[in-house]
């Protein structure tokens, strides 16, 4: 206690105790606090106080305890935090090793396919320059022979080689028509699909972190799970849509999906049809008819349409406004969005002009 029985304004040993403000005082204190109701001197009070510091101990054991659960927990918090930083160059790692694998062993594929390919379309050629050698030789000694039978043959000689060369030139002529519909390869590309072409297009972005204060660091690979940010919309694809041959009343798109594979799935309420569409909006196949009028096919999120405003609306999940994209179409009713959240499709119009979008969603430069 040494140096704490000294009042902090006058330096002076304390010896009195306020209760009315509760205050520890010195003889210059008590000056101030004379005029107060409860001014004792400390040996007084002693008594009484021992009993509040016992249970101040005992508050100040349970306080302690209680700031080592909190170091603890923070600890172990700044653990798990580095752990999981460790691991995400590792996490990174696997699936760059697990993509080079695979885009190793579909190389590999490619190119024993396409070696089996030029096997056979060499054969087909080794065969089709055959053929043609033997029609040449064959020309080539009917060519010669014919000068022959002119220079030296007899009226009755020529006039016989003249009728079976008829029917000779008729089948080499034959042959070579054969030849020249027989096409060969001579040269091979190769194709991506757009999965793999998207995901380069988005470069480093590709990768993303979810920060969660109150949880572990998510490092799962490959996923968009950052804050949603403005985006920017470009139209790829408009299409009006009309009657064909079967349907009652001008089309009603209540309903659009992406499957995996990036065609459109859409339900045409007024018309009782399901309908399929590749990526430039045409259709595909024979739509499916249903019994009853079908509403809807997925789940939107993170947007929704402004149907007065002929405009579209994104939201965050928590309700806040990220940005307003107006349309060219009235009272644009259903959308959807493409899994890796690059395209969007927008169905609306007037009832008189159903019209579908499909647009290009790309990041706001900062």
């Amino acid at each position: 206690m040494k140096g704490k029985a000294m009042c902090h304004e006058h330096a002076r040993e304390i010896v009195f105790f306020c209760q009315d403000h509760s205050k520890l005082c010195c003889l210059s204190c008590v000056l101030i606090h004379r005029k107060c109701d409860q001014l004792d001197e400390i040996v007084k009070v002693f008594r009484q106080t021992r009993h509040d510091l016992q249970a101040l101990k005992q508050s100040l054991i349970q306080l302690q305890s209680e700031a080592d659960d909190i170091i603890s927990e923070f600890k172990k918090s700044e653990a798990v935090l580095n752990e999981s930083i460790a691991k995400i160059s590792s996490e990174v790692d696997t699936i760059k090793d697990r993509i080079i694998k695979l885009f190793e062993e579909a190389k590999q594929r490619l190119i024993s396919e396409a070696k089996q390919f030029k096997t056979e379309e060499v054969k087909r050629i080794e065969n089709k320059r055959d053929t043609s050698f033997k029609v040449k030789e064959e020309l080539n000694k009917a060519s010669s022979m014919c000068c022959d039978v002119l220079d030296r043959g007899t009226p009755s000689q020529q006039c016989i080689y003249s009728e079976q060369m008829k029917e000779k030139r008729k089948t080499i002529e034959s042959i070579i028509d054969d030849q020249r519909k027989i096409k060969c390869s001579s040269t091979m590309t190769v194709s991506f699909p757009k999965q793999v072409t998207s995901l380069i297009e988005m470069g480093s972005n590709s990768i993303k972190q979810n920060f969660d204060v109150n949880k572990t660091v998510d490092t799962s690979p490959i996923r968009l799970l950052s804050q949603p940010k403005p985006v920017t919309l470009e139209l790829l694809v408009s299409v009006d849509l009309h009657t064909t041959g079967d349907d009652d009343e001008e089309p009603y798109l209540t309903g659009l999906d992406f499957l995996p594979d990036g065609r459109l799935v859409s339900v045409d309420n007024y018309n009782w049809k399901c309908i399929l569409l590749n990526e430039r909006l045409q259709r595909l196949g024979t739509p499916y008819k249903f019994n009853t009028k079908p509403c809807d096919v997925g789940l939107v999120t993170r947007c929704w349409c402004s149907r007065r405003k002929h405009s579209i609306v994104q939201l965050s999940v928590d309700g806040d406004l990220l940005g307003i994209y107006p349309v060219d179409m009235w009272y644009p009713h259903n959308i959807c969005v493409f899994k890796d959240g690059t395209r969007l499709a927008v169905s609306g119009g007037a009832a008189e002009a159903p019209k579908l979008y499909l647009y290009k969603i790309s990041p706001t430069m900062s």
